[in-house]
């Protein structure tokens, strides 16, 4: 996922997000999965993050038109900040957090489903050091591997770097394309 935009020759947006997953799907409703991610944003003046972890997800409720999951991990965070948002903050820093979501899908028809997923991460010698997200997506298949996707995400950050909020709201629209 990545951004980059321009409006009035000022630049608005400029971020990147890779996230990767693996879930070991077995027969029970207990699954274990490990995880890496690597972003940087602008916005937040993070000029790298990059993360690993693994931990158990938990099948809550699984039917053919809805499914919910539960799940906590071990993550490791390293975070390099911009130079001029290092004030308090350490321009670098390495924390050990507890991830911990709910996760939803709905298929409202076969065309359309709503995946949400709720993220709280308490870092674990400072829970006062908490990370709130919530990522909402309504699809729409167009074609078969076509869908028109309008994404709702909502971040919060107890302890955010200078000239950054605690919190972030987007909403966004695009189209994807799964295979």
């Amino acid at each position: 996922e990545g951004d980059l935009g321009w409006q009035g020759g000022e630049r608005y947006s400029n971020n990147a997000l890779v996230h990767l997953r693996q879930v070991y799907r077995r027969q029970s409703r207990m699954q274990p999965e490990l995880f890496a991610q690597t972003d940087y944003d602008k916005s937040r003046n993070l000029a790298f993050r990059g993360l690993i972890g693994g931990g158990l997800r938990i099948g809550l409720y699984q039917a053919r038109t809805a499914q919910f999951w539960l799940g906590s991990a071990y993550m490791f965070e390293h975070e390099r900040l911009d130079p001029e948002a290092a004030d308090a903050h350490s321009r670098r820093s390495s924390v050990h957090r507890s991830s911990n979501y709910l996760s939803s899908k709905i298929q409202f028809n076969e065309q359309t489903a709503l995946a949400w997923t709720l993220y709280l991460q308490p870092q674990f010698d400072d829970p006062a050091d908490l990370r709130f997200l919530s990522e909402g997506d309504l699809e729409v298949k167009l074609r078969p591997s076509v869908l028109l996707v309008t994404t709702s995400s909502m971040r919060y950050d107890s302890h955010p770097p200078s000239g950054t909020h605690s919190l972030d709201t987007a909403l966004k629209s695009g189209v994807a394309v799964k295979f």
